[in-house]
């Protein structure tokens, strides 16, 4: 395998090694002990470019690329710098660059083959035809004009050293053709002594024209398949956390602080009843205090399309009308667009800064604002989020309540937990704080098919349940037969409700009744609930700007306030049923003393 790296205008702080994928979670780790030879360590000079061959086994691979310049910005990573990776057959195999980040990590995948017989590279690539340069890589019309014709050489003989062989065999015959490499340097004459090759050289300084990025063949697939594992997250060391951390916000409208001393509070107060679906706050990525500040990206605020950013919102159906509604959209023009823009025009305030939060309509839910907390965030990722939303000012005076939920799955219990606490922002200026945590068993009737106890177990609770059924059946229908009884005695149904105890016949057969209708639905209801371990609602927490930008609009975010609220619904029915049971509890205590009352001692309390 030829490795050629450049080196940017920090080069004695860019460093890279390959390492042998082990495993890959969703931090893109490896494991330390898998490192190949293949590696740059830091140091040596900018500006540089170096050419190694390494023999390397197939299999998936890794190149980790870092910068220790400490800088920020554009001046950060390899600017301006990248590596190249092609097989013994000149199939392209990765080219990776770093620019604007202090690390990053790349995938690859080294192939079994005859590395002396070329054959058709892997995933569509091209072969390069190194005696023309690169220019054989899918480039067309008036690119292809732009590289240069070889560079005349030396002869190679026995007294040129290793280096000058590959430079003269190597990808370093026409170093124009490198897409993004020398793009951003100015060279002037003298300068080839910067790395093994020959640099385009004038008298003066000279600017190298950007090239574009060529792009392989349109069935090329990643050669590492990204693992989307979940993280688990945990309650307690048992109980795993279900999706992420739910935070819902209503807000208040402003109205027009009202009295005689009312100015002394500002114009605008927070309007007690009417509830605000206004957007809000700021992206805190283009206020220059902010931490989350990249001067790189405030040229991309503004503008996409408004239904785009509508989608983005979660306010447009995720459907394929949508997308083709933007691709017609973005085709046709946009005054003032800009690719790769973050946000609608709509979506600025009146000093032109991205508003942060949006809300999204969402069922059981007051119209507000939704953030979700997702599990798979590691803590640089969550940090930035939390950044985010404490420097886009989340929260302020408008405020009115902020709840925060959380579900909860413990594998051993078979558990489903729901916890919800809710922060009130009282007129007064107090914070009232109110939670509920709730368990149901998500799965009741479960026992292990190999545990022949278990099994008898549940048999036996089954067969107990259903002679309950039977028996509240048999009281209700006694109870209807004493009420006929009366009337065809009495001709009124006057005296059967003359007695007080009928009264508590009738509520305890009654809640029986209700309660088996709850434990039927609540039953029902889990055989049709269904949750993932994870919801990929946002777009990608990790780009530039509008971190919170919903995917798919807004359909996972939506997915998953589906199913906290229907498991909510259940919490709450099972909340009834253990309260009806644990009235009628007494009531059949009142009932046991009512027919007891044919004993002398036992009669005198019911008499």
């Amino acid at each position: 395998m030829e490795t050629v790296t450049q080196t940017s205008t920090n080069g004695a702080t860019n460093e890279w090694y390959v390492a042998h994928v082990v495993y890959n979670d969703t931090t893109n780790e490896t494991l330390h002990a898998a490192h190949t030879p293949m590696q740059r360590s830091k140091g040596g000079e900018a500006h540089t470019l170096g050419l190694d061959s390494w023999c390397v086994r197939p299999g998936n691979y890794s190149l980790n690329m870092w910068d220790y310049s400490g800088l920020s910005g554009a001046s950060l990573g390899w600017r301006g710098g990248g590596i190249f990776l092609t097989d013994a057959n000149g199939c392209k195999v990765l080219h990776a660059t770093a620019q604007g980040t202090g690390n990053a990590t790349h995938y690859f995948t080294v192939t079994a083959g005859n590395d002396a017989t070329p054959a058709v590279c892997p995933n569509g690539t091209t072969v390069f035809n190194k005696s023309e340069g690169w220019c054989t890589y899918d480039i067309a019309g008036e690119l292809s004009t732009t590289c240069n014709a070889l560079d005349v050489r030396s002869a190679i003989t026995t007294a040129s050293s290793a280096s000058q062989t590959d430079c003269q065999t190597g990808v370093c015959t026409n170093i124009k053709c490198h897409d993004l490499m020398m793009h951003e340097m100015e060279r002037a004459a003298g300068d080839t002594g910067f790395g093994c090759c020959k640099h385009v050289a004038s008298a003066a300084p000279q600017g190298l024209t950007p090239l574009a990025i060529p792009k392989s063949r349109a069935n090329v697939t990643n050669p590492v398949p990204i693992v989307s594992s979940v993280q688990n997250r945990f309650v307690a060391t048992q109980n795993v956390i279900v999706g992420g951390v739910m935070i819902h916000q209503t807000r208040a409208k402003y109205d027009e602080c009202k009295g005689k001393l009312g100015s002394i509070a500002g114009n605008q107060c927070p309007e007690a009843t009417e509830t605000s679906t206004d957007a809000f706050g700021v992206d805190p990525v283009f206020i220059s205090t902010s931490s989350l500040y990249d001067a790189q990206t405030q040229a991309l605020a503004c503008c996409r399309s408004d239904l785009a950013g509508a989608m983005a919102q979660g306010n447009a159906p995720n459907s394929t009308s949508t997308l083709q509604a933007i691709a017609r959209a973005e085709a046709a023009g946009i005054e003032g667009a800009v690719a790769g823009a973050f946000y609608a025009r709509g979506e600025l305030n009146n000093q032109g800064t991205p508003y942060g939060f949006f809300s999204q309509p969402l069922e059981g839910r007051a119209d507000g604002f939704a953030v979700l907390i997702d599990i798979n965030l590691r803590e640089a990722a969550f940090n930035r989020v939390l950044a985010y939303l404490e420097e886009g000012f989340f929260l302020d005076k408008y405020t009115k309540t902020l709840t925060v939920e959380l579900m909860t799955y413990n594998g051993q219990r078979r558990y489903l937990c729901a916890l919800a606490v809710t922060f009130a922002f009282t007129p007064g200026g107090n914070i009232e704080i109110d939670y509920s945590a709730n368990t149901v068993n998500a799965q009741p009737y479960y026992y292990d098919a190999h545990d022949a106890s278990a099994e008898r177990v549940y048999y036996l609770r089954v067969s107990m349940e259903a002679l309950f059924v039977l028996l509240v059946l048999l009281m209700l229908f006694m109870e209807v037969v004493d009420l006929f009884r009366c009337v065809a005695a009495t001709g009124s149904v006057h005296g059967y409700f003359a007695s007080v105890w009928n009264y508590v016949d009738l509520a305890s057969i009654t809640l029986m009744c209700v309660c088996v209708v709850f434990w039927g639905t609540m039953l029902g209801r889990f055989s049709d609930f269904d949750v993932s371990h994870r919801y990929d609602v946002y777009l990608n927490n990790n780009q530039a700007a509008r971190l919170l930008e919903l995917d798919q609009g807004g359909s996972p975010l939506t997915a998953f306030s589906n199913v906290v609220h229907e498991f909510g619904t259940i919490v709450a029915m099972h909340v009834l049923y253990i309260t009806f049971h644990g009235v009628n509890i007494f009531l059949c205590l009142l009932r046991f003393l009512k027919y007891c009352d044919f004993q002398p001692r036992m009669g005198v309390v019911t008499r």
